[in-house]
């Protein structure tokens, strides 16, 4: 056509918009970002937790006062450790095979502290006499404790590994929640036929427990009825029953 001008093409890739990434590549993006990011942080965290910044320099231990072998021997095996990553179970395995630690727990206190709080046995009396074994509450033996001044539990010392059982483990139990201001006036613990559990008193007084379940109940009745300055010629208390406490004699 007679006038007219042709215009100049423009390259293909100037012709068309340029295309914007999809929202689902941003997203595969965003995610592969934050996978990276996790994997970093974990590796740091996995870094940290047993780094010289975490490592446990202080250690309270709280409960063992009567054993200073066991507050020794947790201290050395806490001291390294990491208050992050604290090995409750390898701290036990320390101390499995003393009888005289019935449980334990432990807690990080800041960046390089534990705290290990440790419940000991304590002895309750002696099988026979001052040369038998002494024993704790719930019946374990405790070699290396002095038997003079605990009760004589009058009864065969069965043994099924570390601890006694039948007659001598009831009156273990029923000697274990006594009370502090009777413990130095307790002579002996036996088991009578008629009235189970029975524990003998400096001066004659006898305690007919029965069975030696809700013992701790059964010694704060006996304490108050012992206290009563009108208890003058009974020579037994019978505390089957503990709120309902009888004195008489014979």
């Amino acid at each position: 056509m007679a006038g007219s001008r042709t215009l100049p093409r423009l390259p293909s890739q100037l012709a068309r918009p340029k295309r914007l990434p999809s929202r689902v590549a941003l997203r595969r993006a965003a995610v592969v970002v934050l996978l990276l990011a996790l994997a970093l942080f974990a590796l740091f965290w996995l870094w940290f937790r047993h780094s010289s910044f975490v490592t446990i320099e202080q250690v309270q231990v709280h409960g063992a006062e009567d054993s200073p072998a066991v507050a020794i021997a947790l201290d050395e095996a806490a001291r390294g450790m990491s208050a992050l990553d604290l090995d409750v179970e390898a701290l036990r395995a320390v101390v499995a095979d003393d009888p005289t630690v019935r449980s334990l727990s432990a807690e990080p206190a800041l960046f390089h502290a534990v705290r290990i709080d440790v419940e000991l046995r304590m002895p309750a009396g002696v099988i026979g006499d001052e040369d038998g074994a002494v024993v704790a509450e719930d019946g374990v033996v405790l070699p290396g404790f002095e038997a003079a001044g605990l009760p004589v539990i009058e009864a065969e010392a069965t043994t099924v590994g570390d601890a006694v059982e039948g007659d001598a483990r009831e009156l273990a139990i029923a000697l274990g929640p006594t009370p502090a201001e009777l413990e130095r006036v307790i002579e002996t613990a036996r088991i009578d036929k008629e009235h189970g559990v029975v524990i003998g008193l400096e001066g004659g007084i006898e305690l007919r427990f029965g069975d030696s379940s809700q013992a701790e109940q059964k010694w704060i009745a006996a304490a108050t009825v012992l206290a009563d300055p009108k208890l003058d010629a009974a020579t037994y208390i019978d505390l089957m029953v503990p709120a309902r406490p009888v004195s008489g004699s014979g």
